[in-house]
């Protein structure tokens, strides 16, 4: 089978993505995005550095041109779907907060009944005022976490999708590449 003829600057691109996504799952690949887009210390790491403006795709298949733009469209920093995947991490980070301080909540609200039946007066300001501040923190979690836009729900069944799609056009990049772009 003869090797498709297309443009220098698309087979080294996708030679480089193919290598960037190689053993990465989708949140692995949306946190490189995210970390490359926050901070310039990781721009180098931008899964699309080498992308050819505009892009090239003469000669390559349209089920792997589907792909790299089913990629980019999921990946691409600014993408719906990347602003989603970080609102769905955020939640997921807030949720873990949020039960971490309720625990310290329950602890400190069975210390103070503890309190409350062996003593009276200092003993118990002291625990009412931790429990106080053991709920502020509750409290201030939960609202942090309600100021989140969009639905939880729809914010995982997205990122699951969206999980579902990066790994089938993954594959249809890998299998192109190792079948039309060997190493040289």
């Amino acid at each position: 089978m003869a090797a498709p003829a297309f443009d220098p600057a698309t087979a080294a691109y996708l030679r480089d993505l193919v290598k960037a996504l190689r053993g990465k799952t989708f949140d692995h690949a949306c946190k490189i995005q995210i970390a490359s887009a926050a901070d310039a210390f990781f721009a180098a790491a931008d899964l699309f550095r080498f992308r050819p403006n505009p892009p090239i795709l003469t000669g390559i298949h349209p089920y792997v041109s589907s792909a790299i733009a089913t990629i980019e469209s999921l990946l691409r920093i600014g993408s719906p779907t990347l602003d989603t995947y970080q609102r769905h991490l955020i939640r997921t980070e807030h949720e873990q907060l949020l039960a971490a301080a309720m625990a310290e909540f329950e602890e400190v609200n069975g210390l103070m009944m503890g309190t409350l039946r062996l003593t009276t007066g200092t003993a118990f300001s002291d625990a009412f005022g931790h429990l106080e501040i053991a709920k502020a923190r509750v409290d201030a979690i939960h609202a942090a976490t309600e100021r989140i836009p969009g639905d939880g729900g729809d914010d995982h069944r997205a990122a699951l999708d969206a999980a579902r799609r990066f790994q089938d056009s993954a594959a249809v990049l890998r299998r192109f590449v190792n079948v039309f772009m060997p190493p040289v």
